[in-house]
């Protein structure tokens, strides 16, 4: 069997070189295209999965109002009240700001655990607010 140079053989098909190349770059680039497309299909039936399992629950409107205007404030309150740092010879009560500074970051923007929140630490933290 004769070994054929890659070269020689796709010259013989009388196609020019950057034709060839352009071919190339054009395939990779579907392929690209193709994949993103795909990728999107599913980051879009992510989305309308979560729009239709949040259907089903009930949205508390007072909630969502009240936390559009009073929430940051009383986060920026609490995340200085909080801070773990504040509590530094007392092993338990920094460990205890260290769990309400999580919560404190996952639910900065719902005022209703952020009011829970404050709770907890009045009453385990011994503040005042």
């Amino acid at each position: 069997m004769k070994k054929i140079d890659i070269l020689q053989y796709i010259s013989s098909w009388n196609i020019d070189p950057w034709k060839l190349s352009a071919i190339i770059e054009l395939g990779i680039i579907a392929i690209l295209i193709r994949k993103i497309l795909s990728k999107k299909k599913a980051d879009e039936f992510y989305v309308d999965k979560q729009v239709l399992d949040s259907k089903h629950e009930e949205i508390d409107m007072d909630n969502v109002i009240e936390s559009m205007f009073n929430a940051p404030i009383l986060y920026d309150k609490l995340k200085k009240k909080i801070h773990p740092d504040r509590f530094p010879n007392d092993l338990e009560k920094n460990k205890i700001a260290s769990e309400l500074a999580t919560q404190l970051n996952q639910f900065k923007n719902d005022q209703k655990k952020l009011n829970e929140i404050k709770a907890i630490a009045i009453e385990k933290l011994d503040l005042t607010f």
